[in-house]
C-alpha cells in the first residue's frame, strides 16, 4: 500500500533480508528501495510497451523526497504522453563501433583513421596474416 513519504519516515525504515520497496502516495511511481544494506535510493516505476520499468533517481539522503518528488513528477508526465522516459540500456556493437571510428577519424592521425575505416565491422584484433606466429620449430627454447 502506498503511503506519504517523508524524509524522516525513509530515515526510520528497517532495512530486511532482501531489498523492499516504498511507494510514495503523492506521485504514482515514486518508491524508495530498501537495501538488506540498510541503503536507501528512490527509483521510479512505469510501464512502457507492455514491460515494467524500473530507473533508480538518486540515493537518500543526497536526494530529498521533496526534489525526488519533482524529478519524478517529470518523470511520469514522459511516461503518460508516450515519450521516453529513460533510454533503453546497451546498444548493438556495430553501433558502438561505428560511433567510436567517428572519434578515432577527428582525433588519430589521418593513416592512423584511415587504416581503422578501411576494416569491417567484424574483425577483431589484427589480421589474419599478421597474427600468426613467424617463428619455425628451430627457434623455439632447447628443451
Amino acid at each position: 500500500m502506498a503511503e506519504r513519504l517523508t524524509d524522516r519516515g525513509i530515515t526510520a525504515l528497517k532495512a530486511t533480508d532482501t531489498s523492499v520497496l516504498y511507494f510514495d502516495s503523492e506521485v504514482s511511481g515514486l518508491a524508495v528501495r530498501v537495501y538488506p544494506t540498510g541503503r536507501r535510493v528512490f527509483v521510479f516505476d512505469w510501464r512502457e510497451n507492455g514491460k515494467q520499468r524500473r530507473k533508480t533517481i538518486g540515493a537518500f539522503p543526497s536526494w530529498s523526497i521533496g526534489k525526488a518528488r519533482t524529478h519524478a513528477s517529470r518523470m511520469r508526465l514522459k511516461a503518460d504522453t508516450g515519450e521516453v522516459v529513460a533510454p533503453s540500456r546497451g546498444g548493438k556493437v556495430a553501433d558502438l563501433v561505428e560511433q567510436w571510428r567517428a572519434v578515432v577519424k577527428l582525433t588519430r592521425r589521418p593513416g592512423t583513421a584511415a587504416g581503422w575505416a578501411s576494416r569491417p565491422t567484424g574483425t577483431r584484433g589484427a589480421p589474419a596474416a599478421a597474427a600468426t606466429s613467424t617463428r619455425s620449430t628451430s627457434d623455439s627454447a632447447p628443451a
